[in-house]
């Protein structure tokens, strides 16, 4: 939304989506549409796997914009705690190398938070590119609107969600259930207390990640039993 404020933009998806986007094109492209409308961009940004996956984005005019807002090498040394060591190191391979194809292909890096930035410094530097002070890596926050909130007009837990009066106290986990979080700690905590405090609810917002190609974690599965 902020970029289509002062460019064409088209946001490429590869799952099925309903979302829907003022001022920004949404497509689910073919590998070779894909090519085609990085061909004709001024600017392509992309994160995660994208560059493992597809490198011949980075062969065109177009500089690349890699956000790498998101750690994911390091999370998958947690999510696969649980695998066979042979079935681990491979998948730790993978992400480590696409980490590197990220760090050598892209022109440019954006990163959530200074201790991001650090981290992306670091690898930079390990593959003979300066990261400079601000040549390479921006620190762009996320996660918050730019709008500010506006109260809701009507109830929408207390007194609405079965199992939860209006005048309760809601404790709110606002993300996914990954396995690198507690929530079953969480759980068995809030049980004891609503012992004596009858009127404390958890919430879970996401149980199921949207995007299908993740699956449902170990955790996930320990908390809902």
């Amino acid at each position: 939304r902020h970029l289509a404020r002062r460019a064409r933009v088209t946001l490429a998806v590869e799952a099925p989506t309903d979302l829907e986007l003022d001022g920004v094109a949404i497509l689910r492209p073919t590998p070779r549409a894909l090519a085609e409308l990085a061909a004709a961009a001024d600017v392509i940004v992309c994160q995660g796997l994208t560059l493992a996956r597809f490198p011949y984005l980075a062969s065109f005019r177009a500089p690349v914009v890699v956000d790498a807002y998101d750690p994911f090498w390091i999370a998958v040394l947690e999510q696969q705690r649980h695998k066979p060591p042979a079935e681990r190191a491979a998948d730790e391979r993978h992400t480590r190398n696409g980490l590197a194809r990220q760090l050598r292909l892209g022109d440019f890096f954006l990163a959530a938070t200074g201790r991001q930035r650090d981290m992306l410094a670091g690898g930079l530097c390990l593959l003979g590119r300066d990261p400079g002070p601000a040549s390479l890596v921006a620190t762009v926050p996320f996660g918050l609107s730019s709008a500010p909130p506006k109260p809701a007009d009507r109830p929408l837990l207390r007194g609405v969600v079965p199992g939860i009066g209006p005048d309760d106290l809601v404790l709110l986990w606002a993300g996914g259930i990954y396995n690198w979080f507690d929530p079953v700690s969480l759980i068995r905590a809030v049980g004891q207390a609503a012992a004596d405090h009858p009127e404390v609810k958890l919430v879970f917002f996401g149980g199921r990640h949207p995007n299908p190609d993740v699956p449902t974690m170990r955790v996930a599965a320990e908390a809902t039993r």
